[in-house]
């Protein structure tokens, strides 16, 4: 079942792979109450993962080499790390926060790909084009902004 997991996860249907986790489980459990090797689980708990093939890892840079990617079948989205427009750098753990917060509440969408934050943040402060962010994330779409805090 393994390599069946391993092979949804790849191709960006992780519902399909889910499913057949769970298939799995249920097949053990009816078993006489087995239950899936600890392997089994560090796969699924891998899967929780958005995958990203070898050729859009990057080396030493962040921007991904130019050959061509498999992205998922479903929409895959990135969050990058929010500006800090407020001139005060304390506030910089607002911006972060707010960017977190947007990953996990996005992530809750089953038909929609979210990019883990230490993938993302690793773009912070660098003047990347989107497009290249894009491919090395193995993302269709950025969502970039700013955050400004105002007196009052």
């Amino acid at each position: 079942m393994q390599p069946l997991m391993r092979l949804f996860h790849r191709e960006g249907r992780g519902a399909e792979a889910e499913a057949a986790y769970q298939r799995l489980r249920r097949s053990l459990e009816a078993r006489g109450g087995l239950s899936p090797s600890a392997e089994t689980e560090a796969l699924r708990a891998e899967m929780a993962r958005p995958f990203i093939p070898e050729t859009a890892q990057p080396s030493s840079s962040p921007v991904a080499p130019s050959s061509p990617i498999l992205l998922p079948e479903k929409p895959s989205l990135a969050v990058l790390p929010l500006t800090n427009m407020s001139g005060d750098p304390t506030l910089d753990y607002f911006s972060d926060g707010l960017a977190e917060d947007l990953i996990t509440d996005l992530s809750q969408y089953a038909l929609l790909t979210v990019v883990a934050r230490n993938s993302s943040f690793r773009y912070r402060g660098q003047a990347v084009d989107v497009r290249d962010i894009g491919h090395g994330l193995a993302a269709r779409c950025i969502l970039e902004g700013s955050v400004r805090a105002s007196e009052g």
